[in-house]
């Protein structure tokens, strides 16, 4: 993707989850999204989204009203990071209420192995790695509910 499409999908990411955050503080929706916890060697991945609050967390994305944790779970990280991943595990699931709505999220772990990364730089703008710990200390309302949820350490 060239520069010029990756600035511009930047921008309506920005756009688009500014117009969500005030539905859903309108409307109070439920929804549910997945949260991947992907390892390799020891250590989580950790992403900033271009958009939204741009803190690290776990990537993820909202589930589709058809859709199962696990497909949410593969597709996304195919769309984010360009990884075919299936044999998903369920680590927890978790209520979190932000910005007015109330979301059921779904945390998934998978092992990447050496598979390579690539990274849609129009939504994902800086990945790295970190020990549960390193991420359990990172102090994202992101990374607090999964510390919440009893899948990354306190």
């Amino acid at each position: 993707m060239g520069e010029r499409a990756t600035a511009s999908k930047r921008v309506f990411y920005r756009v688009a989850h500014r117009i969500l955050r005030v539905w859903w503080r309108l409307a109070h929706p439920k929804t549910r999204g997945v949260r991947c916890v992907l390892e390799r060697d020891g250590s989580v991945l950790l992403v900033r989204h271009t958009y939204g609050s741009r803190e690290w967390s776990l990537p993820g994305g909202r589930m589709r009203p058809w859709e199962e944790a696990a497909q949410t779970a593969a597709r996304e990280m195919h769309e984010e990071l360009g990884l075919e991943l299936d044999g998903w595990r369920e680590l927890a699931t978790f209520q979190s209420r932000n910005y007015g709505k109330r979301e059921t999220v779904f945390f998934l772990g998978a092992d990447i192995g050496g598979s390579e990364l690539t990274i849609d730089a129009g939504e994902i703008g800086e990945v790295r790695w970190a020990s549960r710990e390193e991420a359990a200390a990172t102090r994202s309302n992101s990374l607090r509910e999964a510390v919440a949820a009893g899948v990354l350490a306190s």
